[in-house]
């Protein structure tokens, strides 16, 4: 039979003098735990505990518990070999952590809750409401657990008062401890990142927890955590709303999405600095003027869907869209070949026209050549299918195509946008939302995650900046989920 017992070295003054086997760590630190000298009960026991670290043999994994031991009367039943008293352990395990790293080579805030022999005090010293001494006596006291950087679990016990000088109620504070759920900052954050980001089902997150982090979060609990995050990331998507808004040149873009088994419409707004999701059951100009307004004043780059002209003027074709049709002709149209090539020697040779940094004068020279030509290519006609399709789609277009041309930072292909939706194609067929709460949660947080890595800046750390805010203003919650 295959010995599946592993073994622990007990480490003590930076040398391991004993070894103990077992299935877990924890059956190894009972172990160790039975050898230290017992107390006369367990509650002298407790108040005399030891920390005791087992590294398991072939990893750098130190298992760190707290460990006491007593005696206890041999019971009457007992076998006759034993003595009048036996020795009985209890351990409390504290973290985990690797011998290739000194406790002094961590940050602090990561190593404090493992320095402590009792979960984190999440205390308050003065009323929220009339800046009260709030005294040491708390009415509440509730459990809050949060993933770390390294591996363990993070707990912390949130105490609740209530102020004897206005009656209010109040809650302890801590940076990385929710005042109103019962998890923390990071799990908070990681749970929305893995969900949103990395497109993990609600029950893949939990997995996910339970083996980083030895973690216990349902589907449920991992919903509860988006759901919470939603106020405050809600306040954050209209902002970036506002930014499109009021943007001199926007990018947009729209693509099918499935909701609950209904086609729904994934349109994309996106200036390079700011990107906006929205999930419509419409592809028509009523969802431009619901997300941009009806004083819209900027330049928005766009295929040659008809609803951008119905809604707007100022419109700058996508040219990538119009010569990507050369890879559908066969070798047999010569006449539709040709008509791209130039084409594209027109497109090419207005983006090398403006490297060479021209003055408005030159840009407006420049735009009326090119208009010309387009206009004469339409005028002499075709006889191909292929090329007259593409010459009516010049023609219908025709004041939109050079736009670029005498506006600085505007591109004249819609790249971009098509871009910010790639990757929502792909997650359209890992995740089926059924709800109207869904579709919004999906495209809020889709939109700041898009901003942010546009920005530069990290998803996770911004997530768990937006779950620290959301428990400042609800600081005085009296509900939290478990």
């Amino acid at each position: 039979m295959v010995d599946d017992r592993r073994r622990f070295g007990l480490r003590e003054n930076g040398e391991e003098t004993s070894v103990f086997t077992g299935k877990a760590p924890r059956q190894a630190a009972l172990k160790a735990a039975r050898r230290l000298d017992p107390a006369e009960g367990e509650q002298d026991a407790i108040a005399a505990s030891e920390r005791i670290r087992l590294r398991e043999h072939g990893t750098v994994d130190i298992h760190i518990y707290e460990a006491w031991a007593w005696e206890e009367e041999t019971p009457d039943d007992g076998p006759a070999w034993l003595n009048d008293t036996v020795t009985k352990a209890k351990v409390n395990k504290l973290a985990v952590e690797r011998t290739t790293k000194s406790e002094t080579e961590l940050e602090y805030d990561q190593l404090e809750p493992f320095l402590v022999d009792q979960p984190i005090a999440v205390t308050r010293s003065e009323c929220s409401e009339c800046g009260h001494q709030l005294d040491n006596s708390y009415y509440s006291s509730t459990r809050v657990r949060d993933v770390p950087s390294i591996t363990g679990t993070i707990e912390y016990t949130r105490y609740g008062y209530k102020c004897t000088s206005c009656g209010t109620k109040n809650q302890g504070e801590h940076p990385y401890c929710s005042s109103v759920s019962g998890f923390g900052t990071n799990a908070i954050a990681q749970a929305v990142l893995f969900y949103y980001e990395y497109r993990l089902s609600y029950r893949d997150v939990s997995n996910v927890f339970n083996q980083l982090y030895n973690f216990d979060i349902s589907p449920a609990s991992v919903q509860h955590i988006c759901d919470y995050l939603f106020t405050a990331a809600q306040s954050e998507y209209e902002s970036v709303c506002e930014e499109i808004q009021t943007s001199d040149v926007i990018h947009i873009d729209e693509t099918q999405f499935p909701v609950d088994g209904d086609d729904y419409w994934l349109w994309g707004f996106t200036t390079g600095n700011e990107t906006l999701y929205a999930l419509r059951d419409s592809r028509g100009s009523v969802v431009l003027e619901e997300i941009l307004g009806d004083e819209f004043d900027g330049i928005i780059v766009c295929d040659g869907w008809t609803v951008y002209s119905a809604y707007h003027s100022r419109l700058q074709r996508c040219w990538a869209h119009l010569l990507r049709e050369k890879e559908n002709i066969s070798g047999e149209d010569a006449e539709a070949q040709l008509l791209y090539e130039e084409l594209q020697k027109v497109h090419d040779g207005l983006n090398r026209f403006l490297k060479t940094s021209p003055s408005p004068l030159q840009r407006i020279i420049v735009q009326h050549e090119a208009r010309r030509r387009l206009e004469t290519l339409v005028a002499e006609g075709a006889e191909s299918n292929k090329a007259c399709e593409a010459l009516q789609t010049i023609e219908g277009g025709l004041g939109d195509w050079l736009t670029f041309v005498v506006h600085p930072g505007v591109d004249s292909t819609n790249n971009r946008a098509e871009r910010i939706l790639r990757d929502s194609v792909m997650r359209r067929k890992t995740m089926m939302l059924r709800k109207q709460k869904g579709v919004n949660s999906y495209e809020i947080f889709q939109s700041l995650i898009q901003t942010w890595k546009q920005q530069e800046q990290n998803p996770y750390t911004e997530l768990q900046r937006l779950a620290q805010e959301i428990g400042k203003s609800h600081t005085n919650a009296k509900d939290a989920w478990d």
